[in-house]
């Protein structure tokens, strides 16, 4: 059975209000209530060095990682477009993000956290996103 259309819950609010936090409560409390719920989809979140925010990632429900962003560039000869003091890293965010975006027939419940600055600067991801509402 294919998943159906459904509902699009939409949370907003100023960086560090809590929105991932709020999703991921959401989720373990679906999955622990619904161990056989099939739930697709990916978060982002921060990377610290000590107290410090060095960049973001992006991870996928089934665990796989990829870096967003970072304060630390290993390649300086790359043109990297820039959030504040971040260095978005579209390509690893691509190569993580978009396949996650190919919904599979049995998933229940998609996730995305984060349709932001850093991610729109992909030019594939918005309009993958806009073909999954």
């Amino acid at each position: 059975m294919a998943a159906a259309p459904g509902k699009c819950f939409l949370v907003t609010g100023p960086p560090g209000a809590g929105k991932t936090t709020l999703i991921m409560r959401v989720l373990e409390t679906l999955k622990t209530s619904n161990p056989s719920l099939k739930i697709q989809g990916f978060y982002t979140r921060e990377i610290r060095e000590g107290i410090e925010r060095v960049g973001f990632e992006v991870v996928t429900l089934d665990g796989r990682k990829a870096p967003l962003a970072s304060t630390i560039v290993s390649t300086p000869d790359t043109r990297w477009p820039t959030v504040g003091k971040y260095k978005v890293d579209i390509s690893s965010f691509e190569a993580v993000a978009l396949p996650e975006l190919q919904i599979k027939e049995d998933t229940d419940l998609f996730i995305i956290d984060e349709v932001g600055k850093m991610e729109l600067f992909s030019s594939s991801f918005f309009p993958a996103v806009l073909k999954r509402s």
